[in-house]
């Protein structure tokens, strides 16, 4: 359930509103309305969250489609990354590691292949 609140009332606060709720390890977190996290964690110390979202669907690279692996411009944070299958619900069946989405042995391991239209979207710290 998130609390919105103006923002003047929070550390760091912009003009306008944002929303607050506690992320995945119990941190009070905000996102503004430029779609920025912001965590707020041991005090006032401050970590920066963004958010990227790949955009259009893509098919696999016949690259990634051997590996069973996709890599990512960016680390992203494991509990944010949503890997979704045109015409599917978001789907479990991958690991993170590192900067790399894999699924050898995992439910996506023969589910996927490179005809199928796919988009992921992740948070990342900066």
């Amino acid at each position: 359930m998130a609390i919105i609140m103006p923002k003047q009332t929070t550390p760091a606060a912009e003009d306008g509103y944002i929303k607050l709720f506690l992320n995945s390890l119990g941190h009070l977190s905000s996102i503004d309305e430029s779609g920025y996290i912001r965590t707020y964690a041991e005090g006032d110390r401050l970590e920066t969250i963004n958010f990227t979202d790949t955009g259009d669907y893509r098919h696999l690279t016949s690259e990634e489609y051997l590996l069973k692996s996709i890599s990512l411009a960016h680390s992203p944070i494991p509990e944010t990354v949503i890997f979704k299958i045109a015409g599917c619900l978001d789907q479990p069946g991958f690991y993170v590691e590192e900067n790399f989405i894999k699924w050898d042995n995992m439910g996506l391991d023969g589910f996927l292949d490179m005809t199928d239209l796919f988009q992921i979207s992740y948070s990342y710290y900066s």
